[in-house]
């Protein structure tokens, strides 16, 4: 076969051109988001400065989401400052301590109602320090057990200086990677500066509070947080949406969609409570309990019920033991919704005027409106009648 050698070469600089594009973009979203990060971390690195702190070196690069880190020396002591993005909405501007020994993954903010609500229902259980003044101004949101939790609070200091921190509006944070302040802040919103100085101080009398945990197992990763089959609960509404679409076929081919519609979303919704409290069962007694129900909860809704409804549209037609009826029956109607086809013809059954019957695409193209087609019809193992096939006359 002969090659136009123009047409080769088109398609050659068309890929070209179009890697060179979609490189371009990637390489300015990348320093558009650094230059963001930059911009969010610079008032912190001015208040540091301006404290007498000295600066030390810049840290690795980061990429689209993760900002780089600026090492100061503060009094002695590194300080390492920088920003990167939690969320579309929100960046992380950060403060951190490192620390020479590996700390428990711990995190600590002011309780909100969320986790009140989820204390009061049993849900949420929160390590306690004995402190009642700390423990009722912040939240312990941690992954580890109890002892090493216990130990990191048990310095009246430490704990006074976390307070003084959440009251002035930053979470902290212990883990691997040290101690750190953080606020979260809103992309388009500028980052106050004025209270970094405070906010390192406050680190330093933790970092010299801190306990021993020699002997003592820590996870130190937030990703520890979760079970794998916790994760997979959560994230089970993936699977659940594409199962429902392999199922959701036996929903056009069934002729009693308005009991069959309402019966499926009272078993959909059943199957959604169960999918919740297993969920539920499974994070109760951790920190963060109630917030991972709410996520997953809502997210179950966007699949367990379709999942839930489409399986028993399937069960009516794969426990169906009935014999196939063969109608005939008149096309009144033919239309299509994207890629569902369907005939609305006249009824075969008492009481009733017409039906409405999904068709193939290849079936639908040989029909018209007027014609006389042939159904096979099963009466469904739940009462729901089904049409198995559908030809012309």
């Amino acid at each position: 076969m002969n090659q136009n050698p123009n047409a080769v070469i088109g398609v050659v600089i068309a890929v070209t051109l179009y890697v060179a594009i979609l490189g371009a973009i990637i390489y300015f979203s990348i320093r558009w988001s650094r230059r963001r990060m930059a911009e969010k971390a610079a008032p912190l690195q001015a208040a540091l400065a301006g404290a007498g702190a000295r600066f030390v070196a810049d840290g690795p690069k980061g990429g689209l989401y993760q900002g780089q880190e600026r090492e100061y020396d503060h009094g002695g002591r590194r300080v390492f400052v920088g920003a990167w993005y939690v969320s579309q909405y929100y960046i992380r501007a950060n403060l951190r301590v490192a620390t020479a020994e590996r700390l428990p993954w711990v995190t600590i903010f002011p309780e909100g109602k969320v986790e009140r609500l989820g204390k009061s229902i049993g849900l949420n259980r929160e390590v306690q320090s004995g402190d009642a003044a700390f423990d009722d101004a912040a939240y312990v949101d941690t992954v580890e057990d109890d002892a090493p939790v216990q130990r990191l609070l048990e310095s009246a200091a430490l704990r006074d200086a976390v307070r003084e921190l959440i009251t002035h509006g930053y979470k902290v944070q212990f883990s691997e990677r040290g101690v750190e302040a953080y606020e979260l802040v809103g992309t388009a919103l500028p980052v106050d500066g004025s209270r970094t100085a405070v906010a390192v101080g406050y680190l330093g009398v933790i970092a010299d509070a801190l306990p021993s945990f020699e002997g003592m197992k820590v996870k130190g990763k937030a990703l520890a947080r979760m079970s794998i089959p916790t994760v997979l609960a959560v994230w089970a509404w993936v699977p659940a949406m594409l199962l429902a679409g392999v199922f959701g076929g036996t929903a056009d081919e069934t002729l009693d969609k308005g009991p069959a519609f309402l019966t499926c979303l009272a078993f959909g919704g059943a199957c959604w409570l169960v999918y919740s409290l297993a969920l539920a069962l499974s994070v109760r007694g951790r920190s963060y309990a109630f917030r991972v129900v709410l996520l997953g909860a809502l997210l179950g809704l966007f699949g367990v019920p379709a999942l839930g409804g489409t399986a028993l549209h399937w069960l009516n037609q794969r426990l169906d033991t009935s014999a196939a009826e063969a109608h005939a029956a008149t096309i009144l109607r033919l239309g299509y919704h994207k890629s569902d086809h369907y005939a609305q013809v006249l009824s075969w059954r008492p009481g009733r005027e017409r039906e409405r019957i999904g068709v193939s695409h290849a079936v639908y193209g040989r029909l018209r409106e007027g014609q006389t087609i042939q159904v096979r019809a099963h009466r469904g193992a739940f009462g729901w009648q089904w049409v198995e096939e559908v030809t012309g006359e």
